[in-house]
């Protein structure tokens, strides 16, 4: 039914996809309401029974299927694995399938030199010569998997959590969820899954409010980013070309589309204007480039602007005497960095790690679609509804250095981020059954 509605999108007209969307959404919503306690009944007895099954092994494999190479959240984790007599991590290499195979082996090979970076062995699930996927349950067994993503349509549907319903899921969020949005907190995944591993008692309260298991699946244990963040080793200025300017950061998010629920980005408008806002300050600021990992997929496909104009673009910000682009992982840019400029929902709270002024861009979307922790975290942000007030935030936060917020953020750091440190081994801790 999805690669139904996939094709719809593709020859419809988006007012019409979205009538069909949502009809298809509501029924799939209806049918879910129905015949998921049921399943998650069922499964909660199968893992159960496999996790007395695994008690006596000497050796538990654990199996971390890695989709995007931004996304991944457990460096720590994985890392106190290896370290383990008692675990066999293993890292998977998942192909993105959801957004064509041009792009799920471009996706591919970024994740694997990512990996490859840090030193990991990886394991690819696909073999691009024959075109064929590996069958993990079989070729490994495993007998925990940690997900990095909870929406079955990105992933090979073999490698989705219905076909390991048998096993001890796991699961840590992709990015700090900061939304009122159900699909945030209530997907057959949320439900089904093992065990979800949450940042705090307040973002666990949200889910257990929308959640059809009411959260019994729940573990606060902190936030596993966290522990690189907090982390004091030495920071690579390196990455910027300007070691003695000011430097900002400016990361617009992917909902660029038209008709949809979910759009809180303000690329389009501001595109132009953000690269005016650097050859004005060259010679005060430098800004890095960092989109959404999906935005460049988004641009490519976009009526007004298409493959050339987009790489035209990224490239621009590659070559500007006082800009860089910053794809992959942040938490390096974000420590060097003096202040961020965004539209990211995770980032309302990821960037408050680092204890540094920040602008949030908001539209008409923007209120109402945060929870309670997005709330408290978007207090902390400096607002913008206009250019002048993101002219403002430059000149008078980020050059004067005139920081206001500095003492809500550093209440909210304290109160929601400190207080859970050591994420990795409270998850750890707990998986020693």
């Amino acid at each position: 039914m999805n690669s139904f509605i996939s094709f719809l999108k593709k020859i419809l007209p988006s007012y019409l996809y979205s009538f069909f969307a949502n009809i298809y959404n509501t029924i799939n919503s209806i049918v879910i309401k129905f015949t998921l306690p049921i399943k998650i009944k069922k499964t909660k007895q199968k893992q159960a029974t496999f996790l007395q099954h695994i008690k006596s092994n000497k050796k538990i494999r654990v199996a971390f299927f890695t989709i995007h190479s931004s996304v991944w959240k457990y460096d720590e984790l994985y890392n106190l694995m290896v370290k383990s007599e008692k675990y066999e991590p293993l890292l998977f290499i998942c192909p993105v399938v959801n957004k064509g195979k041009e792009e799920m082996l471009v996706q591919l090979e970024k994740t694997k030199l990512f990996f490859e970076s840090k030193g990991y062995k990886t394991i690819n699930t696909y073999n691009k010569s024959d075109d064929t996927y590996l069958d993990i349950k079989k070729e490994y067994n495993p007998d925990i998997i940690f997900y990095t993503n909870p929406y079955d349509t990105l992933i090979y549907h073999k490698y989705n959590i219905y076909h390991f319903l048998d096993r001890l899921t796991c699961y840590v969020p992709y990015s700090y969820m900061v939304l009122n949005h159900d699909w945030a907190y209530n997907l057959p995944f949320h439900n089904l899954c093992w065990k979800l591993f949450y940042p705090n008692e307040i973002y666990q309260s949200t889910a257990k409010e929308k959640m059809v298991n009411k959260g019994r699946n729940i573990v606060v244990t902190g936030y596993p980013k966290s522990d690189e963040f907090l982390e004091y080793e030495t920071l690579d200025f390196s990455i910027w070309k300007n070691k003695d300017f000011k430097k900002i950061i400016w990361s617009p998010h992917h909902t660029i589309e038209e008709h949809t629920d979910f759009q809180n980005s303000n690329f389009l408008e501001l595109s132009e204007f953000m690269v005016n806002v650097c050859l004005k300050y060259q010679n005060e600021i430098e800004i890095a480039f960092k989109p959404h990992p999906l935005l460049k997929i988004k641009l490519y496909n976009h009526s007004k602007w298409g493959p050339k104009k987009t790489d035209d673009y990224f490239n621009k910000w590659k070559t500007m005497p006082n800009s860089i682009v910053q794809e992959d992982d942040y938490v390096n840019l974000f420590k060097t960095s003096d202040a961020l400029i965004h539209d990211c929902a995770s980032f309302t709270v990821e960037y408050l790690h680092v204890n540094k002024p920040a602008l949030y861009i908001c539209n008409q979307n923007t209120e109402g679609y945060f929870s309670e922790i997005g709330k408290r975290a978007f207090d902390c942000h400096y607002k913008s509804n206009s250019i002048e007030d993101i002219t403002h935030f430059i000149e008078q936060v980020v050059l004067k250095e005139d920081d206001i917020k500095e003492t809500e953020r550093t209440e909210f750091f304290n109160q929601y981020i400190y207080k859970y440190k050591n994420a990795s081994q409270a998850i750890l801790d707990h998986l020693n059954f």
